[in-house]
């Protein structure tokens, strides 16, 4: 499982502290599986203690923080994944914190484009990417997380299905299209 964004406390967190304990807290379920959270680290005091929480949590776990990774680190561990979890706006109020969303979710993307399987919370920018047990999950609850994770983990053959549907929805985000999307577009006017 992977998990790609910025270590950082307030806004649109990506809840790291959150993957982490929902892993360790459902560690019997997902055997033989590790969680790889890469994500772009400042030098705001209070960021930097956040992750030496996390640190301290992930000790004696399948669990690896991959702090201010260079692209090609980044890519193998996508072209390695099978699951991309991602998190931002869990247990916050979206009508009211919209700001506390994720905006749209090029990590999503990019892990798509791998062809790895979203499991993605059903807020913010994700809704407008992934479609529902199509090309990845869309999850409303700590349940839903759970039951989507082990589905795919359980089943090779719908993980796959889904990762090849996954990959050709990404493409809908290249810059190909948009260019085409955009000609198409001005040749009407």
């Amino acid at each position: 499982m992977l998990s790609v964004g910025r270590f950082f406390v307030g806004a649109h967190n990506k809840k790291q502290d959150f993957l982490v304990d929902f892993f360790v807290k459902n560690i019997h379920k997902f055997q033989g599986w590790e969680l790889h959270i890469v994500g772009a680290l400042s030098n705001n005091p209070v960021d930097i203690e956040y992750v030496a929480k996390i640190k301290e949590k992930i000790q004696g776990y399948p669990i690896y923080l991959y702090i201010n990774s260079d692209l090609s680190q980044v890519n193998n561990l996508y072209d390695r994944a099978k699951l991309f979890w991602h998190a931002t706006g869990f247990n916050e109020e979206s009508d009211r914190f919209p700001e506390k969303m994720e905006h749209f979710g090029i990590t999503t993307v990019e892990a798509m484009s791998k062809g790895v399987v979203p499991i993605v919370i059903n807020k913010g920018g994700q809704t407008e990417i992934v479609n529902q047990q199509k090309d990845g999950f869309l999850w409303n609850s700590e349940e839903e997380l759970l039951e989507y994770t082990q589905e795919l983990i359980s089943n090779s053959e719908k993980r796959e299905t889904i990762a090849l549907n996954a990959s050709k929805r990404a493409k809908d985000f290249s810059v190909e299209t948009f260019y085409e999307k955009n000609r198409e577009i001005f040749d009407v006017l």
